[in-house]
């Protein structure tokens, strides 16, 4: 007995014919780990084992002269389109690590590791029902059935729920602990060690994750990605270095200036030259990664 719930059926009087049409769900892992060769080096533990450490504290040149954090998040797709989104983070400016206000929403900045998994409906509705409850408690976009529209969760008591890196509620321990509680082992864990200062302490962090997603079977996308198709191409910073035109990890924007010095930055003509080209996704977007040809070639 068919279910006819997210099934299509189509006959024709004089070629009868059916098509069932199921509905498929993927949850996509991205890290923004970029710069392992500077946050992401041996060192040694209490124990004088040798471990590798996301430095968070080291000011790097490369980096501005900050700290290079790196960034976990994820998004849950139902056929083409966003079912959930999840990028925990600080919301506004002046974070620290005695805990800010959080969201959900919070902004990709440079190019990223996508990783996807297919999963089950249920598993898929469970994932974004513990979402919504992280948003409800945070600064982020929710979607307001009166209005129909997105509007800023500014109305819950700002101090419920806080990014807050001592106690290592942060965007990949959030993220990794929502997907291995529905999801179990078919996500690694991102269990390492961080170094901020002289203290050196065993934590989940991006660049853990990352290197075990790395070993991991699931598939593995860059987005963007230059010279691949899409979107690519007029998304990622371009800076002069050594006499040669290179394309760098993060992403156009007035923020790139924050980054390069300006007389090295090759800024795109029109209108859109300066626009921030950061990203979020809502539900309904459509998966950049179809989107922008990243999976319809293969």
């Amino acid at each position: 007995m068919f279910n006819m719930k997210n099934r299509n059926f189509e006959t024709d009087l004089e070629n009868p014919q059916t098509e069932v049409q199921l509905d498929e769900y993927y949850v996509v892992i991205g890290t923004e780990t970029n710069l392992p060769e500077l946050a992401y080096l041996p060192k040694k533990t209490f124990l004088l084992k040798t471990r590798n450490h996301h430095d968070l504290k080291t000011a790097f040149p490369e980096n501005n002269d900050t700290g290079e954090w790196g960034h976990g998040f994820f998004y849950v797709i139902k056929n083409d389109e966003v079912f959930s989104f999840f990028s925990y983070g600080p919301a506004g400016d002046g974070s620290n690590i005695t805990g800010n206000i959080s969201t959900c929403d919070y902004p990709i900045t440079e190019v990223t590791h996508l990783y996807r998994l297919r999963i089950s409906e249920e598993n898929a509705k469970k994932i974004a029902i513990d979402v919504n409850k992280i948003r409800k408690l945070s600064n982020s976009f929710i979607f307001d059935e009166e209005r129909k529209e997105y509007v800023n969760n500014e109305t819950i008591e700002k101090d419920k729920k806080k990014y807050r890196a001592l106690t290592n509620s942060t965007c990949a321990k959030e993220a990794e602990k929502i997907l291995r509680r529905h999801l179990g082992e078919k996500v690694p864990k991102g269990n390492g060690y961080v170094k901020y200062g002289f203290f050196s302490i065993p934590a989940v962090n991006p660049y853990s994750w990352w290197e075990n997603l790395q070993k991991s079977p699931l598939k593995l996308e860059k987005y963007p990605e230059f010279p691949k198709t899409g979107k690519a191409e007029i998304m990622l910073g371009q800076v002069r270095k050594d006499g040669k035109d290179e394309f760098v990890h993060r992403l156009y924007g007035r923020n790139l200036s924050s980054f390069y010095e300006e007389d090295t930055i090759i800024w795109r003509t029109g209108d859109d030259a300066t626009k921030e080209e950061y990203w979020i996704l809502q539900i309904g977007d459509k998966d950049p990664l179809i989107e922008w040809g990243y999976l319809n070639d293969k």
